[in-house]
């Protein structure tokens, strides 16, 4: 969103797609590349949709996952102590082979503002509730960042189990607002 942005990364697009040996990466959540996508006519009228394929954490390896530990832990504020609290080989496999491993999941639990009152005797217990019980993570965002609508389509989706097409979603969803 930023002043400018969206031409030169059209450009380098551009630039890039003439091109046989080169590619552009972006890191990012896809929900934040979504949300620039509908927002961007440009990018639209380009089809840059058509050149996505996106990294799914699921796909991941477990070097890949260390990697984003090791990250989160060397670029957080948190003290000494809890950074190596937290690289110990039982409290770094416990985050790595967890099924609810994410960014978003390492960021809260190696942030210090979300730390506050955890004693280091007690971070692993807490690292491994926060893990065990993900709503922790998520709720101030679904309470707080997200609008009422978009609380609706997510519960609506939730209610649909592991997938749903995306007609009856809409059917669902329009049947729930009304």
């Amino acid at each position: 969103k930023a002043k400018g942005s969206e031409s030169r990364i059209l450009r380098l697009l551009k630039r890039v797609k003439r091109s046989k040996n080169k590619v552009v990466i972006f890191t990012t959540r896809s929900h934040i590349l979504k949300t620039g996508l509908v927002e961007s006519e440009k990018l639209q009228q380009f089809g840059i949709e058509q050149y996505l394929d996106v990294l799914k954490l699921s796909q991941y390896s477990d070097q890949n996952k260390a990697q984003i530990l090791d990250n989160h832990v060397e670029v957080s504020d948190l003290n000494d102590d809890f950074k190596t609290e937290i690289l110990k080989p039982e409290f770094r496999r416990f985050l790595l082979k967890h099924d609810n491993f994410t960014p978003r999941s390492i960021e809260f639990i190696t942030n210090a503002q979300y730390l506050h009152g955890v004693e280091l005797s007690n971070y692993f217990n807490h690292a491994k509730e926060v893990f065990d019980k993900p709503e922790k993570i998520w709720k101030h965002a679904y309470n707080e960042q997200i609008n009422f609508e978009d609380r609706i389509l997510l519960n609506t989706l939730l209610s649909f189990g592991q997938k749903a097409s995306v007609g009856h979603l809409v059917i669902a969803y329009d049947a729930r607002i009304q």
